[in-house]
C-alpha cells in the first residue's frame, strides 16, 4: 500500500513537471518579439496646419492635467490624448476631454513592427507616433 502512494505522488509530481516545460516551450519560448501585437488606443482632438494651433491645444490639455502628443499626419499636425495600451483608460481620457467640452476622435492602431512594439515598451510614445506616420 505504502507503494502505491509513492508511485502515485511521484506521477503527480512528474506530470506536474512535464505540464510546464511544455506550457514554457509552446508558449513562451516559441513567441518571439516578432509575433507580438500591440494594439494602442488614442483620442485624435486636433488636426492642424499652423503651429499656434498645436500650441494652444497642447497647453489646454496639459493645463487640464493631461497629457499631449503632437506629431505630423499628411502634412498636418495631429494633437492626441489618452494614448494607452487599455482601452479604457482612453475612455476615461475621453471623459475628461467631454468635461472640457473638447471635441475628440477615438483611435485604435494595431503594431506589429517590432522596434515600435519595443519602443511602445520603453514608453517611447513621442517616438512610437512619429514612426507611424513615416
Amino acid at each position: 500500500m505504502q507503494n502505491k502512494k509513492i508511485i502515485i505522488l511521484f506521477a503527480v509530481f512528474f506530470s506536474v513537471i512535464f505540464s510546464l516545460i511544455y506550457y514554457f516551450l509552446f508558449t513562451v519560448a516559441f513567441v518571439s518579439p516578432q509575433d507580438k501585437k500591440i494594439v494602442l488606443y488614442m483620442n485624435q482632438v486636433g488636426l492642424y496646419e499652423q503651429a499656434s494651433g498645436v500650441e494652444s491645444m497642447m497647453k489646454r490639455l496639459q493645463e487640464a492635467g493631461l497629457e499631449a502628443y503632437a506629431f505630423e499626419k499628411d502634412g498636418l499636425q495631429a494633437v492626441v490624448s489618452g494614448v494607452s495600451r487599455k482601452e479604457k483608460e482612453t475612455q476615461a481620457n475621453g471623459d475628461k476631454l467631454s468635461q472640457l467640452q473638447q471635441n475628440y476622435i477615438m483611435k485604435k492602431v494595431t503594431i506589429e513592427d517590432p522596434e515600435l512594439v519595443a519602443l511602445i515598451e520603453e514608453h517611447k510614445i513621442d517616438e512610437v507616433l512619429e514612426r507611424l506616420n513615416e
